[in-house]
Formats: structure tokens, sequence, C-alpha cells
């Protein structure tokens, strides 16, 4: 049995290898990063305590997928997926996340509770392998459904006043997708889709432009959709904390990149699924390849939050989920200052 192979260098390199059969992939990530203090985004400037944060981590997907990359293993509408996870690198916690049709799935690994991401440690050179359950959320019977698989890295880390920030902590990868058939009527998910179209500002344009690999000057802005979480409405400034002073927590996500594709986006307040636009979750922002910013003005209860909480966003593609990769603002700490 021929195994789907992908090595992955976060940011440099991605090669797959197809096979036939039974459908598995091997994906194997290194990531290594020197913790920064980011005041802006087009600037680092490192910090007197630098921290060195390295791991190589890879994911197999065991069972549970035919040769086209149909979820197989549904039994009285329980899809369930075999993984094996392996670390050739220092000690690190790798979590996984669920998406049904650009939806945040919670799932059940090895029996447990439902949650969002489970995280599972691996000491040098172990494997382990684990279990996931899920009934999806969203969608109706019979229907195609979407399913993209993701790995982030350390999902239980925080920042404190010694670490000032979180270098590769919380990053995406190892993503599959998959698809299966609705098993069950859900009811619609409820959109935001109140969006903010605004000029993007030049200083921002000028910095994805420069030289490939080849030396031919290139728009990555043409190639990517890029992510934020702003205030203000400033996206040239990239936040490493907000300050949490009232009764809400207030502040925006920003998307820009060159691309048709429409995202389904959801905030995570501690790896947990949030209602940061109104009574709802999910937002949806529909990109139409020119050069924007799209806002999304998001809130959040001062009561649901702790010092140090972690706070993020991730945009799920829904139309080519094959050409566009699933992107995740970074990672800031929420303040509580009283």
């Amino acid at each position: 049995m021929k195994k789907i192979q992908i090595l992955l260098m976060i940011g440099i390199l991605s090669i797959t290898l197809m096979g036939c059969q039974e459908k598995r992939e091997v994906v194997l990530n290194t990531a290594e990063h020197t913790l920064e203090n980011t005041e802006n985004l087009f600037e680092n400037q490192e910090m007197d305590n630098n921290v060195f944060v390295q791991a190589q981590y890879g994911r197999q997907v065991l069972s549970g997928l035919d040769e086209t990359g149909n979820l197989t293993n549904i039994k009285d509408k329980t899809v369930a997926l075999e993984l094996e996870f392996s670390n050739s690198g220092s000690d690190c916690e790798v979590g996984s996340l669920l998406f049904v049709n650009g939806i945040p799935q919670p799932y059940r690994c090895d029996g447990g509770d439902d949650t969002y991401i489970a995280p599972v440690v691996l000491k040098e050179s172990e494997t382990k392998v684990v279990s996931l359950e899920f009934e999806p959320i969203t969608g109706k019977k019979g229907d195609q459904l979407q399913v993209q698989l993701m790995g982030i890295l350390q999902p239980s880390f925080h920042r404190t006043e010694s670490i000032p920030s979180f270098g590769n902590n919380h990053s995406l990868a190892m993503r599959g997708i998959f698809s299966m058939k609705g098993q069950e009527d859900n009811e619609s998910p409820i959109f935001y889709e109140t969006v903010r179209i605004k000029e993007l500002p030049q200083s921002v344009v000028e910095s994805f432009v420069r030289e490939d690999s080849n030396g031919v000057e290139t728009n990555y802005l043409d190639e990517n959709l890029y992510t934020s979480l702003i205030q203000n409405d400033n996206v040239e400034k990239l936040l490493n904390e907000i300050a949490l002073e009232g009764e809400k927590l207030k502040f925006q996500i920003a998307l820009y990149g060159n691309l048709k594709e429409e995202y389904i986006v959801t905030v995570f307040l501690d790896n947990e699924v949030v209602n940061a636009f109104g009574e709802t979750a999910y937002a949806k922002v529909s990109m139409t390849g020119e050069q924007q910013l799209y806002l999304l003005d998001a809130e959040l209860e001062s009561s649901s939050i702790k010092d140090f909480s972690n706070l993020y966003a991730i945009a799920v593609p829904i139309q080519n989920p094959e050409k566009n990769e699933i992107k995740k603002t970074e990672t800031v700490s929420v303040r509580i200052f009283k």
C-alpha cells in the first residue's frame, strides 16, 4: 500500500507524492523561530529575552479515507478518523482543527469530550495514534460536505511577561482536504456579513512587492491571503497584545490579498469558538480579486476574558480550498488592566 508523503517546511517547501489504494498522508513539519516583540507589521525588533522554538512533527491518516479523499468510516452519523502523530525534534504539543464547509467542527479525541482542539503531547522520537470522532454540525442530508483538517503547534502555549511573543507557537500546518455525504439535516449557520471595504494603504502594498527567488519582482498579494487582528482600522500595526479596560473588547479582523475567494472567518478565545459578531460566531467575506482591505468589526464581553488570554481568528476558503490556504491571524494576548 502506497502512502501520500508530504515534506513541508513551514513557509518554504511542500512536496506531495501520491499513491493509490487507501489514502494516507505523512506530513513532516520543521519550525524554527526566535521570539520577537513585533510592534510593526513590517519591522521586527529583537527582545533581550529571546526564546528559540524548534519542532519537527508529522501526522499520518491511518484509516477512514478512500483513494479519492472521501471519508468512509461513518456509522450512525458518526465520522471516525485514525491519526498517527510522530515527533523527531524537541518535545512539542500538536492539536487538530476540523472545519466542515468552513465552520469549526467539534470532535472527540480518544473518546473524550467534544472540543475544537485536542492537544497531543509528543516527546522526542515519540509516536502516538489517536482516534477522532465527530458528527457534522452543518450541512444537509445527502449534500457533499467539504472537510478540512489542520494541525496547530503548541495550542496550549500562553504568552507571559517573561516570554514577550508567540514565535511559531499557534502556527497552522498539515492541511488535509476531504469530502463526505451529509448524514442528517442540520440548521444553517447564521453569518455576519457586514464587511467594510477600504483602500489598502500604499505602505502595505509596497511591503509585499519584492523579488522572488528568480529575481522577478512579484506582488505577493496576488498569490496569498493575509490576515491581521488590528484596532482603529490600523492595518500597518501588528498587535502583540490588546489591552482590556472596559466592559467590551473591540477590535477588527483585516483580510487583504488580490484573491477571488469566499472565506468563513471565526474568532477563537483560548482555543474555543466565541460569538465575536453579535449573536453569531461566523462571518462571511467575499473577496473580489481587487486590491482592497476587508474589515470585520468584532467585540467580546470582558467577563469571558482572563489575563493573558489567547485571541486569534481563522479564515477558511470554501470556494477553492485546493488552491487557497486556510489563514490564521497572529495570536495576541489580551491583557486586563483595572
